[in-house]
């Protein structure tokens, strides 16, 4: 295995536990916590479900309602 897989897997293991995006951040020496999200944030369990959960919210739109651009 390369270091570039061994860093993957230390951020998914310690990620998938619930570990703070901050101690992960530090422990990969990024210089800012947008560096960490922007390349690990993908992997933080249930990040989109909120964004997922607001489509059984919206409201349903039928043919007559849909606008053509």
């Amino acid at each position: 295995m390369r270091f570039h897989g061994l860093r993957h897997t230390f951020t998914s293991l310690f990620l998938a536990d619930g570990e703070s995006l901050v101690y992960v951040k530090d422990q990969l020496s990024h210089h800012s916590i947008q560096i960490t999200v922007d390349t690990c944030g993908y992997l933080i369990p249930g990040s989109n479900r909120a964004a997922i959960n607001r489509l059984d919210a919206a409201p349903a739109r039928t043919h007559a309602t849909r606008r053509h651009f």
